[in-house]
């Protein structure tokens, strides 16, 4: 009987070597690497922007991960999702007559976000850290104020015409 039982403990001993060998991860990575990611949720809000649609894209660590646009009501969103300890920048594309005004962002926990001239960046913080940001837009007015050279085009149009008013008024007085 034991002669029997040598031989399928050894196999036993080899099983429970190999399947402890398969428990252990293999992606050389510590458990940070595997951590949960952080989410975001982006919405946008440009009041009466009427159809008007902003694009945005999404970078982490400078490679596009999200593309697309959204209306400016306020209502519509992008989701996405980044690796702990990385680096998400979201970036408005220039939309014509428009420019951001501020970036609200609430429910903020794990991810720090700062606020950038062409949107804003979050850095995941904490594995699952969650936020949800609202890129606020404001209509670009440009007044049509004259340059130092148009101002000098009126001047000089005005002076023109002084001198000629001038010249008429002399030569009324010169024929009576």
């Amino acid at each position: 009987m034991w002669s029997f039982l040598r031989p399928v403990s050894g196999i036993a001993l080899i099983l429970l070597i190999i399947s402890v060998a398969l428990l252990i991860p293999s992606s050389g990575g510590s458990a940070w690497a595997q951590a949960d990611p952080c989410n975001i949720r982006i919405f946008k809000l440009a009041e009466r922007s009427g159809d008007t649609v902003f694009f945005f894209e999404g970078y982490e660590n400078g490679v596009l991960i999200f593309d697309g646009g959204l209306p400016g009501d306020g209502m519509a969103l992008i989701g996405a999702s980044f690796g702990f300890g990385t680096l998400l920048e979201v970036v408005e594309l220039p939309s014509p007559g428009w420019q951001i005004a501020e970036v609200i962002c609430e429910g903020v926990n794990g991810i720090t976000i700062t606020e950038t001239e062409e949107g804003f960046t979050a850095a995941c913080n904490v594995p699952g850290g969650f936020a949800e940001c609202t890129v606020v837009n404001e209509r670009v007015i440009v007044e049509n104020i004259p340059t130092l050279s148009e101002w000098g085009m009126i001047s000089a149009i005005a002076g023109l015409g002084l001198v000629g008013v001038w010249f008429a008024v002399r030569r009324r007085r010169a024929a009576v």
